[in-house]
């Protein structure tokens, strides 16, 4: 699963307030701070994959914008020579290009937007984890001094139950990690934004779809009069 998935939930989580309300607030802060990296790391995989797309669809579609140009000097120079049968193929031909063009114009728009949204999360885990580990270093000192005695207090016998105490804390730690996601997902506006995005991209497209463009009979027309004139 995509990290994109998880970019409202990722962009409005708040890991501080959760190790505040901790009642281990330093081992609360190492438990997000490992998951946190590890979600870093995936996410700087994705953005690089994703700028690459990007990139080959910007290509791509540079080299449809010139094909298109070409075609237009061709059926111009078909026309000066009388060869109007031969521009009416080149015309046919630029706008079936054209086509092509529009279509990977909204591929790079996608590529582009989900790029962008990626580098906003690792931006925001970057930071994230930088706060995390200084609150971690903060309390770590805090902390020592009460292990410290906890330490004292369990050495008069409580040694058979560490094992089991430990065993129930992390699956305590882990259990307020995945309640911290959901509840960052349930805070999260309704709607998708990226959804969003995709839609609005896909009207867009529908209506140029729809704005009936000139058939390369009426566009040999008009470049027979500009050509004239």
């Amino acid at each position: 699963m995509s990290m994109l998935t998880r970019f409202k939930a990722v962009m409005l989580s708040n890991w501080n307030a959760l190790v505040d309300r901790a009642d281990d607030p330093e081992k609360m802060a190492r438990s997000y701070l490992k998951g946190l990296q590890a979600d870093l790391g995936r996410v700087k995989a994705e953005t690089a994959t994703l700028q690459m797309q990007e990139q080959r669809a910007r290509r791509a579609l540079a080299e449809c914008d010139e094909e298109s140009a070409k075609l237009q000097r061709y059926a111009e120079t078909c026309v000066r020579e009388g060869k109007e049968a031969e521009a009416l193929k080149f015309l046919t031909r630029k706008q079936e290009t054209e086509q092509r063009c529009g279509d990977l114009q909204a591929a790079l728009d996608r590529a582009a937007a989900s790029a962008q949204r990626m580098r906003q999360m690792e931006d925001k885990l970057a930071g994230d984890v930088r706060q995390l580990e200084e609150r971690r270093d903060a309390l770590a000192g805090k902390q020592d001094a009460a292990r410290a005695q906890q330490r004292i207090h369990a050495s008069g016998g409580a040694s058979g139950s560490a094992s089991g105490a430990m065993a129930a804390w992390e699956e305590q730690v882990n259990r307020n990690y995945d309640e911290a996601m959901a509840l960052a997902e349930l805070r999260a506006p309704a709607g998708d934004d990226l959804d969003d995005v995709f839609a609005e991209w896909e009207r867009e497209r529908a209506g140029r779809a729809s704005a009936e463009p000139a058939g390369p009979e009426d566009e040999l027309a008009a470049l027979r009069r500009r050509l004239r004139d």
